[in-house]
């Protein structure tokens, strides 16, 4: 059993849910905030920031919880992550930068221990090999999501590092950043949105870097496995 699953409990008749399901809530949040909360941004006239921001949030304490099975871990993420949810209701409230600034930075460490967690899940898998696309894929969609998050961070630290952003009725970057994030990740680069200061070009670059790494070294873990998987069959 991986390391990283391994329970006190090893007698229990009844499997704990994170021994194995580890990436299923972290990849459910983050489609549900992918897919679903710039929809719900473009369609709905009520403020949803902080709904949409609880929301993930939970999905992301539930995904915490079921990589790591870590209490340490689930009680500073969930500081983290109240501390950033209470931030961005105070931003919208008093339309005060500061908590602006507070409520992103938090939310970016949260989301960094998450990557933290799921990264070394991943590289301890060794027996569920679904579970480990699951997670590596969970670890992608992480990092667009953190990079949207500095970038966010940047453009309220300087004003104008971006071309093509508008803030949305809550005031925020977000989900442009999150858009433009991905298609950096992606290296896809339709040209919409665009670096317009040097610090801001220096993390999109790092970005496109980053993201064509990760999938050069997955795809190559994964043939890599497959291919001892497939020596170890013949051997047999």
């Amino acid at each position: 059993m991986p390391p990283f699953i391994k329970s006190s409990h090893r007698n229990s008749d009844m499997p704990r849910l994170h021994e194995h399901n580890n990436f299923i809530f972290l990849l459910s949040g983050l489609l549900v905030v992918i897919l679903l909360g710039p929809l719900v941004h473009a369609f709905s006239p009520m403020q949803l920031d902080t709904v949409t921001s609880i929301s993930f949030v939970i999905m992301l304490l539930l995904g915490v919880w079921s990589i790591k099975g870590s209490r340490r871990a689930l009680w500073l993420g969930a500081i983290m992550a109240v501390a950033g949810i209470i931030s961005n209701m105070l931003a919208i409230k008093t339309g005060e930068v500061e908590y602006r600034i507070l409520g992103l930075a938090t939310l970016f460490l949260f989301l960094l221990q998450t990557i933290v967690l799921a990264a070394r899940a991943v590289l301890a898998e060794k027996i569920n090999r679904s579970n480990g696309i699951l997670g590596a894929g969970c670890v992608y969609l992480l990092l667009g999501v953190l990079w949207a998050l500095l970038y966010g961070l940047i453009e309220i630290a300087i004003p104008g590092s971006f071309n093509g952003v508008t803030l949305d009725h809550e005031g925020s970057h977000f989900n442009d950043l999150l858009y433009f994030s991905f298609v950096t990740l992606t290296t896809l680069g339709y040209g919409d949105i665009t670096p317009a200061k040097d610090v801001a070009r220096v993390f999109v670059y790092i970005e496109a870097i980053v993201g064509q790494f990760y999938l050069a070294v997955l795809v190559a873990g994964l043939v890599g496995s497959y291919l001892a998987d497939k020596a170890t069959r013949s051997q047999d």
